[in-house]
């Protein structure tokens, strides 16, 4: 029913892509990348019907455990994007995916989360077909008229 995209620190700008992009194909998307109790209190309705995306990577933020164990306590599916099988959260995880984020640098490289998230959406527009199309095509004249995308 609800989407739940869940992103901190280096991720912010990943979950922000994300829930960007699904709420222009499916809407009902909630943004949960605050570093306080405002994650709290996005998720403090979520339900047996929804679900959070946590993407979550190496220096993982232990605050997105509060997140995940009100996720879980009400039953809400949790999928969790990271970098590796053993990462802190993914016992948690109903959903499971795997990206190798190493970079020749210090820090993560979101290359390939992008281009896995850009995927996704992608697939969903074509599996959801006419639903995505009449909300995309809604917004086109409005996009159009503002200039602003």
């Amino acid at each position: 029913n609800h989407r739940y995209i869940s992103g901190y620190r280096g991720t912010t700008d990943l979950a922000n892509k994300l829930g960007f992009l699904l709420g222009l194909i499916v809407g009902n998307v909630i943004l949960v990348t605050g570093e306080d109790i405002d994650n709290i209190e996005k998720v403090m309705n979520i339900e047996k019907e929804d679900c959070i995306v946590l993407i979550s990577f190496n220096r993982y933020k232990k605050n997105a455990l509060d997140v995940i164990n009100i996720c879980k306590k009400r039953s809400a599916k949790l999928i969790l994007i990271t970098d590796r099988a053993t990462a802190p959260f993914s016992q948690y995880a109903d959903e499971l995916i795997i990206v190798d984020v190493a970079s020749l640098s210090f820090f993560n490289s979101n290359v390939s989360t992008m281009f896995l998230l850009e995927l996704i959406c992608t697939k969903l527009v074509v599996r959801l077909d006419e639903h995505a199309k009449e909300r995309l095509n809604f917004l086109e004249p409005y996009i159009n008229k503002t200039q602003i995308f």
